[in-house]
Parts: C-alpha cells; structure tokens; sequence
C-alpha cells in the first residue's frame, strides 16, 4: 500500500512538472539540464514500475532468496548483515530471520 501511495504522488509531481512545461522560472539555481533530465527520466522509469513482490512466508527458499536480495547471507546458522545496512532493510531482515529462526548477526 506504501508503495502504491507514494507511487501515486510522483505521477502527480510528474503532470505537475508537464503542466509547467519547459519553464525556468521554477529552477533559479540553474539545476535544469541534463542532470534535471536525467532525474525525470528516473523519475518517469519509477512510476511505472511494480512493486516488488512479497515473499511467501511459508516457503523457507522464498524467504531466504529475499534475504539474498537483500544483501544477507545464511552462515553458521545465523544471518549475517553489512553492519551498515539501512534501517528498512534491516527491519526486513529481521522480520525474515524470526520467520527462518535464525539469529541476526553484523559483519564489519
């Protein structure tokens, strides 16, 4: 649902900026060019794509493919993380470790 919501407001940024046209009244800094190209191509590429899909939580290959996905490697009956991960991904993380059984262990 997230996804969707915040998938729904970059489409309306995305008319927003049609509506605007080609203005420069609305980049005083001068950030227009190719790198304000390149973010509304991103940006246009990113509206429509899907949401990723959720893993099946019964189905242990499901999760511990996700996990891999996700930068986490199953060892020594643990799963190992980058100490740096994000917070999302390490809520992820250990939502899926829970549901494996295993223990969340960081790797420098």
């Amino acid at each position: 649902m997230q996804y969707d919501k915040v998938k729904k407001e970059l489409n309306k940024l995305l008319e927003d900026m049609k509506k605007l046209g080609n203005c420069d009244d609305d980049d005083p800094d001068g950030y227009g060019g190719p790198k304000m190209q390149d973010a509304y191509d991103q940006a246009v590429e990113y509206s429509q794509k899907q949401p990723p899909e959720e893993p099946d939580i019964r189905n242990r290959s499901s999760l511990l493919a996700r996990a891999n996905e996700l930068g986490a490697q199953v060892r020594d009956g643990a799963l190992w993380v980058a100490a740096g991960v994000g917070g999302a991904v390490l809520i992820a993380l250990e939502v899926i470790a829970r549901l494996l059984g295993l223990d969340l262990r960081f790797r420098p």
